[in-house]
């Protein structure tokens, strides 16, 4: 789960937490490093902060987030 987007040029970066073992862990990938091969999307969430810091505190089905569904418009 990406908790954080930051765009700062060349420093850009992203923050992805993960939860293993019951422990939390945050990996701080920056987005122009040439140790990164890909990065795929896997499915968006309906939120309404940037930043999902409240999070952080969560563990298990509280830390679930509403999946995002697109609609395509049907064209005649």
């Amino acid at each position: 789960m990406c908790i954080k987007k930051r765009n700062r040029g060349l420093h850009s970066s992203f923050t992805l937490r993960k939860i293993s073992h019951n422990e939390s862990i945050q990996l701080q990938v920056f987005t122009h490093s040439p140790n990164l091969k890909s990065v795929e999307l896997v499915r968006t969430g309906k939120v309404r902060r940037a930043k999902l810091y409240y999070l952080l505190e969560l563990f298990g089905k509280a830390a679930r987030i509403k999946e995002r569904t697109t609609t395509r418009k049907k064209t005649a």
